[in-house]
């Protein structure tokens, strides 16, 4: 209840096989926190019997979750799955996968924590704007955790709990969401179905030179950019 509380903070649905009668357990999570659940996080890796990335991932977009792990994926930015239906078609699933999360608890135990690791991820993510994920356990190593976060560098980071960043991407990534048209003559409009703030532009000139333009686009409103 009290990472609940926290605007800085979220609770994820974090267990293995969540394909597997996952629903009960989920409103449990929603009963004692008092909010709803936004997305799901995998645990294990490829020699672990927790590893059932697809099943997760469809059980999520069923669900109406925001964002799961596709945890055999080692990707730096949110994407959609790819599924094959039962009729053959392959879509684009509505979920969004995050990049695999990196733990800050190394097992159950007071103490046993990742704190070199996760000092030295941000080199790797920083350069293609990748999404970090620090997990952790929320009653474990509280005090080691924040500090932590503290001594990773802030510049050029933004500090948004999962929910926010995957609502940001939907909202910037996705077709009908964010429709671009040219219009000819150079011109361009962009038009918002949901409104999104920090959204950045990139130009680029029959030459190739390139421009970057960041706007706030207002639900449904209409801008045009030359």
């Amino acid at each position: 209840r009290e990472v609940a509380r926290h605007p800085s903070q979220e609770i994820a649905h974090h267990t293995e096989m969540l394909w597997d009668g996952a629903e009960r357990e989920q409103r449990t999570i929603e009963a004692v926190s008092g909010r709803r659940v936004r997305g799901a996080c995998s645990h294990g890796d490829p020699t672990c019997f927790r590893f059932q990335g697809a099943p997760n991932v469809l059980w999520a977009d069923r669900q109406g979750l925001l964002y799961t792990e596709l945890i055999q994926h080692r990707h730096f930015h949110p994407h959609r799955l790819p599924a094959l239906s039962a009729d053959g078609e392959v879509t684009p699933l509505n979920v969004l996968c995050l990049p695999h999360h990196e733990s800050f608890d190394r097992s159950t135990h007071p103490g046993d924590v990742a704190i070199e690791e996760l000092l030295a991820a941000p080199e790797k993510w920083r350069p293609v704007g990748g999404m970090l994920q620090v997990m952790n356990h929320p009653d474990l190593n509280i005090g080691q955790l924040f500090e932590l976060l503290e001594a990773i560098p802030t510049e050029g980071r933004a500090d948004w709990t999962a929910e926010r960043c995957a609502d940001w991407w939907r909202r910037t990534h996705v077709i009908d969401a964010l429709d671009l048209r040219a219009l000819g003559d150079g011109r361009f409009s962009a038009r918002s179905r949901g409104g999104v703030d920090g959204v950045v532009f990139e130009l680029r000139q029959p030459d190739g030179a390139t421009t970057t333009r960041a706007s706030v686009l207002p639900p449904d409103a209409l801008i045009e950019l030359s």
